[in-house]
């Protein structure tokens, strides 16, 4: 596809700032080929994102899940603690128990039983990063902090928090076909390279097991490594 089709199916605003960040790498015809290849490189950077972002987020929710359904004794702890400590005036709102009310309500409207095990994947990633904010962290007493077993760094309550923040922002904009390949104007993907470092610490502190698994499938150095040479 060249840079005119590219620009037609896409829109002027989004496909320029690729030929903006290409500028100056050639002749005026090279930058028209390499902005449209690098849109097409920051399509595979996210798509090699993908199974890690998606690994990261399921084992999230478990660890938290399966740590507060021993805490609590209860394995529907999600459904009853929305009047439990998702009430607590020290969360400052009630963020999390609409997260869980609205997550049921999705639930029966696809005709389904709102149970436990439905509800704790259909609520969203924020439900799950919230954990780490520093009123649902004081609520908890420090609780969310266990599933981090490897915590060898002893890395703190915020570090965690930014990093999962960072996290899901970055996953947000993936989802909404953002480019994650620029800083300003400019190409740099040191955004990513964070990102996926975020990802597999946080994964590693669960379960030092993942990090190697996953390796079978993680591109993101391979792509991240192709675009630093060629941009």
């Amino acid at each position: 596809m060249n840079y005119n089709k590219l620009q037609a199916l896409f829109s002027s605003p989004r496909v320029t700032r690729y030929l903006i960040a290409t500028a100056g790498k050639g002749s005026k015809a090279l930058n028209y080929t390499l902005a449209t290849e690098l849109y097409l490189d920051n399509l595979k950077l996210a798509q090699a994102f993908h199974p890690l972002l998606g690994v990261f987020e399921v084992v999230l929710r478990n660890a938290l899940n399966d740590l507060l359904t021993a805490a609590f004794n209860d394995p529907d702890w999600i459904i009853n603690e929305k009047y439990g400590f998702m009430n607590d005036p020290g969360l400052g709102d009630k963020y999390m128990q609409q997260e869980v009310l609205k997550a049921e309500k999705s639930i029966l409207r696809n005709k389904g039983i709102p149970n436990s095990s439905k509800i704790v994947a259909e609520v969203m990633l924020g439900f799950w990063t919230n954990f780490f904010d520093l009123k649902c962290f004081k609520v908890l007493n420090g609780l969310p902090r266990r599933i981090f077993v490897n915590n060898t760094s002893q890395i703190s309550r915020s570090n965690i928090y930014n990093q999962l923040y960072n996290i899901r922002q970055f996953r947000n904009r993936i989802n909404h076909n953002e480019p994650i390949c620029f800083n300003g104007t400019g190409f740099d993907c040191s955004e990513a390279v964070a990102v996926h470092g975020f990802i597999i610490g946080i994964l590693d502190m669960i379960d030092s097991d993942i990090e190697p698994w996953l390796a079978l499938l993680n591109n993101v150095t391979t792509q991240l490594k192709h675009m630093a040479n060629k941009y």
